[in-house]
C-alpha cells in the first residue's frame, strides 16, 4: 500500500492492488469510506472486527513516541542512508528506506554515526535540532513499502548483527529555517 496525505486539501489517498480511494478526511461519508476500505483489505485478519479512523485532540500528533512526552510527540524521525546501505550489505538483500518511515534522511555520514549523536546539536541545512535519542525499530518495519509482506524481520536482524535494535535518530527542532535536498548535515555540541 501507498498512501499520501495532502495537508492543504485534507485529502487522503490509498493505493493498494485491490483498488485506490481519495478521501476527504473532513467529510464524516469520506471517513467511513476510509474505515470500508480497510475492512475490504483486512478482512482476513480482523476477526469480525471493524477498524475505526480516529483523530486527536488539537495539537496532539499519533507518532510512535507520542506517549513518552509532549516534545517526544513533536520529535522528527531522521535516518542515515549509509546505516540503511550497511544493514543492506549484511542481509544480503534489498532493504528500502521507506520501511522506517522517517521524516528526513541524511546521506553525508558514516554509517551508525547518528547514534552517537544523542545529546548532541545537530543542522540540518538552516535548521537546529538537538539529537534526543536513537530510534528503536518495530514490527512495522518487517512490512515491505512496496508490496505489503512481512519479509524482513528488522530489529530482529538489527539486534544480531549489530547488538541493538536502533536505526536512526528523533531531533527536536530548535530553530526556524529550511531544509533541501542536499543540505548538509554538521554537529556541534550543546
Amino acid at each position: 500500500m501507498v498512501s499520501r496525505y495532502d495537508v492543504a486539501s485534507g485529502l487522503l489517498t490509498l493505493e493498494h492492488p485491490a483498488g485506490r480511494l481519495i478521501a476527504d478526511l473532513g467529510s464524516t461519508q469520506d471517513r467511513v469510506a476510509v474505515e470500508d476500505y480497510f475492512a475490504t483489505l483486512l478482512a482476513d485478519t480482523l476477526e469480525g472486527r471493524r477498524p475505526r479512523l480516529v483523530t486527536g485532540s488539537d495539537g496532539h500528533r499519533f507518532t510512535d513516541v507520542a506517549v513518552v512526552s509532549t516534545e517526544m510527540m513533536r520529535a522528527v524521525s531522521v535516518i542515515n542512508m549509509a546505516s540503511v546501505r550497511d544493514l543492506q550489505e549484511r542481509l544480503g538483500t534489498r532493504v528500502h528506506h521507506l520501511r522506517f518511515r522517517a521524516n528526513i534522511y541524511v546521506d553525508d555520514v558514516g554509517a551508525w554515526s547518528e547514534l552517537d549523536w544523542v545529546g548532541r546539536e545537530i543542522h540540518l541545512g538552516g535548521v537546529r535540532a538537538e539529537v534526543l535519542v536513537p530510534t528503536a525499530r518495530c514490527a512495522a518495519t518487517t512490512v515491505n513499502p512496496r508490496t505489503g509482506e512481512r519479509d524482513i524481520r528488522i530489529p530482529k536482524e538489527l539486534q544480531a548483527h549489530y547488538g541493538h535494535i536502533n536505526c536512526g535518530v528523533y531531533v527536536a527542532i530548535r530553530s526556524d529555517g529550511m531544509i533541501r535536498t542536499g543540505d548538509p548535515v554538521t554537529l556541534d555540541d550543546i
